[in-house]
């Protein structure tokens, strides 16, 4: 363990949480209230803006190629590299397409296309990328690591964010919204310079950390068959998908169109609730240390049930309910992103983990796409009926955030008895 004190690896994890970090503020970008701006000035729909927000789990597909990248000799830094900062080039293209002299419908398909290519960039080495820096983690720290390099990326987060949304409401203010496009867009060049440097400080994976994961596909799926807690992990991970992805790609324009918030107002309900997020990682770190990984998943999971009932009674007379529902959306990503990755250390042998994160990541993402698609056309509906459903004066987001909370709690129990139980029964056994 003396190795993972040494200033070598002290190094790589330095460059770890800086890369962390940049692609924090890089992400913010691409989030939330500034892409929803941007696609709505291109004059896309509510429905479609949800359903491309969700591109990113239609791009969990590409996780796939991640079972076939592990089998080649190619080096895992320069394969990631390579997909991450092309990923977020074409991200930075969005922010250009609005001054492409092209017809609107060109611009639309353009859009989707550029998404699509970066989700799928992105998603193709996750799981690599996830393995190879967190070798020079010690594997008892990496918790505790998580929450720290958390609450890093927040921190710088909330200063950038509030600055971000500050100038992009400057610009519209003085109808020069494209001056706000041009800002964002030469940002995210900038970060991504900066992303590429931290990606080549860190040490390549070895040849035989990279032989080891050269595993033919169909014993990996024999693992999994045979694995019964991680084959019930993969069906909650469906009903679970299958409920958010119904209603959380739509949220984003309901902020900003009809609860009519500014994107600075937003940021700054975004930064008080990444303060409370970054205040509560460290405990919540500390929580899935002590009772398990999963038992972090499933604090998630109750907060964000907790903010879809929340939606559920939010309208434009009632709006500042968007503040709690947005404090329990971050504090939750505290707690599935800490524990997402690092549940799989516990259910899998490190040889499969890369291919059976693929292979779950997957089925997640493919869900949560088409459960978007299903979410766009019941918002429409609703849109057409003049925002009412029965009868019923409702916002459309209103209603799907009602059927992901009903989608939420059997999926919860089922969780609950198929895998947190029989797991911790396991961590006893063997302790």
């Amino acid at each position: 363990m003396e190795i993972f004190q040494s200033q070598q690896y002290k190094r790589y994890r330095s460059a770890y949480v800086t890369q962390c970090t940049i692609e924090h503020l890089l992400g913010l970008l691409v989030l939330d209230a500034f892409f929803a701006k941007l696609l709505s000035y291109i004059g896309l729909s509510d429905s479609m803006v949800g359903i491309i927000s969700s591109f990113a789990s239609l791009a969990f597909l590409f996780q796939l190629l991640s079972i076939r990248l592990v089998q080649t000799k190619l080096s895992t830094k320069k394969i990631v590299i390579v997909a991450d900062v092309g990923s977020q080039a074409f991200f930075m293209l969005l922010y250009f397409i609005p001054f492409i002299p092209l017809p609107d419908s060109l611009k639309k398909g353009l859009v989707m296309a550029a998404v699509m290519i970066a989700q799928a960039a992105k998603a193709c080495i996750s799981s690599l990328y996830f393995k190879w820096a967190n070798t020079y983690v010690a594997p008892d720290k990496r918790a505790t690591f998580s929450a720290g390099k958390e609450c890093i990326s927040l921190l710088v987060g909330i200063a950038f964010s509030a600055g971000a949304g500050l100038i992009i409401d400057k610009y519209e203010s003085i109808g020069n919204i494209e001056g706000g496009f041009l800002f964002i867009g030469l940002t995210m060049l900038v970060l991504n310079l900066a992303n590429f440097i931290s990606f080549v400080l860190i040490k390549d994976e070895s040849a035989d950390a990279r032989n080891s994961m050269r595993i033919p596909t169909k014993e990996v799926l024999g693992h999994i068959r045979s694995n019964k807690i991680f084959a019930h992990f993969i069906f909650t991970g469906f009903l679970f998908s299958f409920a958010s992805g119904l209603s959380a790609g739509f949220i984003g324009i309901y902020k900003t169109k009809d609860l009519a918030f500014s994107v600075f107002t937003i940021q700054i309900i975004n930064i008080t609730a990444d303060f409370l997020r970054m205040g509560l990682s460290i405990p919540i770190a500390n929580y899935s240390k002590k009772f398990g990984f999963i038992k972090g998943i499933q604090l998630s999971h109750l907060m964000n049930a907790a903010g879809y009932l929340l939606i559920c009674f939010t309208s434009p007379t009632t709006r500042w309910l968007i503040i709690p529902y947005t404090l329990l959306a971050h504090v939750s990503q505290a707690a599935s992103y800490q524990n997402s990755f690092n549940v799989y250390y516990t259910l899998l042998s490190t040889q499969y983990m890369t291919q059976a994160m693929a292979i779950r990541q997957t089925i997640t993402g493919l869900t949560t796409f088409f459960a978007s698609i299903l979410g766009g056309y019941i918002l429409e509906q609703i849109q057409a009926a003049q925002n009412t459903l029965w009868g019923i004066p409702l916002y459309g987001q209103q209603f799907l955030c009602l059927l992901s909370l009903l989608l939420f709690i059997p999926a919860f129990f089922l969780e609950n008895k198929y895998v947190v139980s029989p797991l911790l029964q396991k961590n006893r056994v063997e302790q």
